[in-house]
C-alpha cells in the first residue's frame, strides 16, 4: 500500500512532535529534580542553623549557671559549714538538670559534691589531679572537657569546669557534669527526611555528640578539611550540613 505525500508529512510532523515533547518532559523531569535536590539542600542547611543556635545557647545558659553558683557560694564557704555548699550544689544540679555538680579547693585539696561525698586526700581522692580541675587551674575561662565515661553513673559526659574565685583569686574549680544522653533528647531529637540524624563534632572532627554512642569520640573525616563555617558536604552515600558554633569551636 502506497502512502500519498500528504500521508508521509503527517507521519514525519507527528514523529517530530513526539520528539520534542519527550526532550521537554526530560527537561522539566531534570529540573524537577534539581529543584527538589536544592530544597532538601536548604532544609537540611536550615535545620543545622537552627540546631547550632539551640546547642549555643544551651551551653552558655549551663556556663552561666556554674558561674553564678560559684560566685553565690564563694560568699559563704567562709562561714558556714559544708552542709550548705552540699544543699546548694545539690539545688542548682537538680534545677538546671546537671547530671552532677561538685567544688574542689586548692588549699587543702577538700572535694565536696551535691550528694553529700566530702573527702580529702588522705582518703584517697584528690580533685587537684583531676582533668576536670586541672583544665581550669590558673584560668579564668570556663572549660567544656572532652566526653568521657562517667565513673559513678557509667554515662557518657561532658563537664563544664570554672575558676572558683574569692576576692579575684582562684581558691578552687567548680564543676558540673552533663550527660550526652540529655543533649541528644533535648537539643538533637530533630527530624531529618531520609533517616537523617544530627551529631555534633569538634574543630578537629572528633565526634562529640551522636544518637549512636559507639560513634562518640571517633574521628569524622568529613570535617578534617573544612575550612567555612557552614556549609553542604555532598558523598555518595550521604549529605551533611553543618554549621559551625564559634563559642564551642565545635559543628553540628
Amino acid at each position: 500500500m502506497k502512502y500519498s505525500f500528504k500521508s508521509r508529512i503527517l507521519v514525519n510532523v507527528l514523529i517530530m512532535f513526539v520528539v520534542t515533547f519527550s526532550f521537554i518532559g526530560l527537561y522539566f523531569y531534570n529540573s524537577s529534580i534539581d529543584t527538589i535536590y536544592s530544597d532538601y539542600k536548604k532544609r537540611l542547611s536550615s535545620q543545622a542553623f537552627n540546631s547550632a543556635n539551640l546547642i549555643d545557647e544551651y551551653i552558655q545558659s549551663k556556663k552561666s549557671i556554674v558561674k553564678l553558683t560559684s560566685t553565690a557560694i564563694a560568699k559563704r564557704d567562709t562561714q558556714s559549714d559544708d552542709s550548705v555548699i552540699v544543699t546548694m550544689l545539690k539545688l542548682v544540679k537538680d534545677s538546671s538538670n546537671f547530671g552532677s555538680m561538685y567544688l574542689g579547693y586548692e588549699a587543702d585539696g577538700k572535694f565536696i559534691a551535691f550528694d553529700g561525698r566530702i573527702k580529702y586526700p588522705k582518703d584517697g581522692y584528690d580533685p587537684r589531679i583531676r582533668p576536670w580541675y586541672k583544665s581550669i587551674k590558673n584560668s579564668s575561662q570556663i572549660n567544656i572537657t572532652p566526653p568521657y565515661k562517667d565513673a559513678r553513673t557509667g554515662k557518657l559526659t561532658i563537664s563544664i569546669a570554672a575558676s572558683h574565685n574569692r576576692e579575684n583569686r582562684q581558691i578552687g574549680v567548680i564543676s558540673s557534669d552533663i550527660f550526652i544522653d540529655d543533649i541528644v533528647s533535648n537539643i538533637l531529637k530533630i527530624d531529618i527526611e531520609g533517616n537523617g540524624f544530627a551529631y555534633v563534632a569538634d574543630n578537629h572532627g572528633n565526634i562529640l555528640v551522636h544518637p549512636q554512642k559507639s560513634m562518640i569520640n571517633k574521628l569524622d573525616t568529613n570535617f578534617t578539611k573544612v575550612t567555612k563555617l557552614s556549609g553542604i558536604i555532598e558523598n555518595d552515600n550521604s549529605i551533611i550540613a553543618y554549621k559551625h558554633i564559634p563559642e564551642q569551636d565545635w559543628k553540628v
